[in-house]
């Protein structure tokens, strides 16, 4: 899966390439030819990579308590643990801010809110989204978070703030671990965490006697 800059290099290859056939300009084919073999030993590189990676590093989430109320302050942490006897190098965690709310009765996702309701939370448009899958760049849709090369038997944490700006059972995810070649031109899924649910209830108000 080609990245941004992954995907910003195929094209200036082919425009290289166009113009130094038609303007006979011999270095700008040869600039294409080295943005297209740079592209490739990137690809080369994430395959050994993912070699590595699959199966040996175990992504998951330590979820606080299962029932919140609204503006309540709690994480969830994200855990990545090496169980291989290697170290593991180019990984990134993506999907950790991604908190959505559905209400019983309802299908698909409501307005999202942040932790506190500050509202940072914003659903991207069905298009946006699509088009990312669909152009290999669904990682570069929101926070992405490095994961540092991982000996083995080492764990690494991340906490992430949990939505309660408003009521509802929130969803965090899906959280992915990705690993990428050293010059940040490809990526490929290694892993998923497990789906982590909260429940936020509004907050409970003192009855009036009289």
């Amino acid at each position: 899966m080609l990245r941004r800059r992954g995907l910003l290099l195929v094209p200036l290859a082919g425009l290289l390439a166009l113009l130094g056939a038609a303007l006979g300009v011999e270095e700008f084919v040869l600039l294409a030819v080295a943005a297209i073999s740079l592209l490739a030993v990137a690809a080369l590189t994430l395959c050994w990579q993912v070699h590595q990676a699959r199966g040996a590093v175990h992504l998951d989430v330590d979820r606080a308590s299962g029932e919140l109320f609204v503006g309540d302050d709690s994480t969830v942490t994200l855990v990545g643990t090496n169980r291989s006897r290697h170290t593991v190098p180019g990984l990134w965690v993506a999907g950790g801010e991604r908190w959505t709310v559905s209400h019983p009765g309802l299908t698909g996702a409501g307005p999202l809110a942040a932790p506190g309701g500050s509202g940072a939370f914003e659903a991207a448009p069905d298009w946006r989204r699509r088009l990312r899958h669909r152009l290999g760049s669904r990682i570069e849709g929101g926070a992405w978070h490095p994961v540092p090369g991982l000996v083995p038997a080492e764990s690494w944490r991340l906490s992430v703030p949990v939505a309660t700006g408003s009521r509802g059972l929130w969803s965090l995810g899906p959280v992915e671990l990705w690993c990428t070649d050293p010059l940040g031109l490809t990526a490929w899924r290694v892993a998923t965490a497990p789906l982590r649910r909260v429940v936020v209830f509004p907050v409970p108000m003192a009855l009036d006697p009289a």
